[in-house]
C-alpha cells in the first residue's frame, strides 16, 4: 500500500466519522478487522492491501487526531 492509499482511506473514515459521530479510535478498529476489511475490497479497489505496521500507525494519527479536533476544523 503507498502513502497515498493510506492517506486516502484515512480521509475517508474522517468523512465517515464526522458523518456518524463515531469514537475515532474504534473506527479504526472496526474498519480494518479482517472480515469487514475484506468485504471492503469486493466493493473498492482501494481497500484491495491492509496496510502495514507504520501505514496502521498513520491512518490512526489522522483519524483519531481529526476526531479530537473536529470543532477547530470545523471552523476553517
Amino acid at each position: 500500500m503507498t502513502r497515498t492509499t493510506a492517506r486516502e482511506i484515512a480521509m475517508r473514515m474522517c468523512f465517515a466519522i464526522s458523518e456518524n459521530i463515531t469514537d475515532p479510535r474504534q473506527a479504526v478498529i472496526d474498519m480494518f478487522e479482517t472480515e469487514h476489511y475484506n468485504s471492503l475490497a469486493q466493493e473498492d479497489e482501494l481497500f484491495s492491501e491492509k496496510p502495514n505496521k507504520k501505514q496502521m500507525e498513520y491512518i490512526t494519527r489522522v483519524v483519531v487526531g481529526a476526531g479530537e479536533h473536529s470543532a477547530e476544523l470545523d471552523e476553517y
